[in-house]
């Protein structure tokens, strides 16, 4: 009977193991699917989900160096999962901004070509598929931020034009005339902008953040965290502001810290670190209310490890690895769960300028169990 009892026990517990086994790996089944390529190797592009359910990629470089910027666009129907060319781009441009407005339009703004940093912006129409341009910023520049206000205007802050820009403008798409908005406190490049949940707009890069207030059409000052830039920021269900990776001030390597704004305190936490320090990755909401991080560049070079944040647990948990690592890459979520990455590269240099890109996509199914 002991001997019995003693196998059972085993047995039991050999279930319970397995049980548990299955769990965990139900926990990350989700996988990573290649996809048909694009029909232009880029990076350095944008991606934008129309309202019909297609995206529309816009631009990019295709040969480095030196940086080629493209003038052509194509569309990627999830239906078929095919990409056909759209009409180009009057003004060749990469490291751009690409903006849904309300009308279903495309507003594209900045970015760079062989004659420098052009000022015209273009308006996408999806329904004729034609480009227009549609009026001009003071400064052209790359690597800035364009965010759709309330008020149906975009907020373009700080970039790149030979110097770091501190100066922020309010760009009408209806008038197409631009509005200098002030100065931040600081001149920034390749940091982040997130419209809060009421309707003020978060900047952050360096070791600095800013609050626009659009009411007003004020700036202030808030607060101070991590040095960071090329870094992801991402608006969590609960209102708070995840931010992620990047570089560190000065260029001094890659933080694994994150942290998260608190809109109603105005107040800066810090957060648990990322599994795999990184920046130049993409960062994006899931239905589940979870953020998943994919790609980006590493101490150790392209990253194809993608990781998953739970707001309510607070952890970073590895998810299963891309088929091949990338940076300066695009993230497209779809309504049925399903996450699309374009483009991008992964060479043997973070920059963007340095490496020859890819036309490579691959699908992740968030919702797969």
């Amino acid at each position: 009977m002991r001997i019995i009892t003693c196998i059972t026990k085993k047995f039991n517990l050999l279930i319970l193991f397995l049980i548990g086994q299955l769990f965990a790996q139900s926990v990350h089944a989700a996988f990573w699917e290649t996809n048909s390529p694009m029909l232009v190797a880029r990076t350095g592009h944008t991606a934008t989900l129309l309202q019909n359910g297609k995206v529309l990629v816009v631009g990019g470089a295709n040969a480095t160096p030196p940086y080629n910027s493209l003038s052509s666009t194509e569309l990627f129907d999830p239906a078929t999962r095919t990409w056909t060319l759209a009409k180009p781009l009057n003004i060749a441009r990469g490291m751009h901004t690409a903006t849904l407005l309300p009308d279903g339009k495309v507003l594209v703004v900045g970015g760079v070509n062989n004659n420098g940093y052009p000022t015209n912006t273009e308006i996408y129409d999806p329904i004729s598929g034609n480009w227009t341009i549609n009026g001009s910023l003071a400064i052209g520049r790359i690597d800035h931020t364009a965010t759709l206000l309330s008020n149906g205007k975009v907020l373009i802050t700080g970039g790149y034009a030979d110097y770091d820009i501190p100066s922020a403008d309010l760009y009408n798409p209806n008038t197409g005339t631009s509005t200098n908005i002030g100065m931040m406190q600081v001149g920034r490049r390749w940091h982040t902008a997130t419209l809060l949940p009421n309707g003020n707009v978060l900047v952050v890069g360096c070791s600095s953040a800013d609050l626009y207030f659009p009411t007003t059409a004020t700036w202030t000052n808030a607060g101070a965290l991590y040095g960071r830039m090329c870094h992801t920021a991402t608006l969590l269900p609960n209102g708070k502001v995840l931010i992620a990776g990047g570089i560190g001030g000065g260029g001094g390597g890659y933080p694994a810290i994150t942290e998260l704004y608190d809109p109603n305190t105005r107040i800066w936490t810090t957060n648990c670190d990322l599994n795999i320090a990184r920046c130049w990755h993409t960062a994006t909401l899931l239905p589940s209310g979870k953020v998943l991080i994919v790609g980006g560049w590493t101490s150790g070079g392209p990253a194809n490890v993608a990781e998953i944040y739970d707001p309510i647990d607070k952890k970073w948990t590895e998810t299963n690895p891309m088929n091949s690592g990338r940076l300066h890459h695009t993230a497209i979520l779809f309504k049925n769960g399903k996450l699309l990455l374009a483009g991008g590269n992964a060479g043997q240099s973070p920059y963007i300028d340095l490496n020859p890109p890819t036309s490579g996509t691959e699908f992740y199914d968030s919702l797969k169990k």
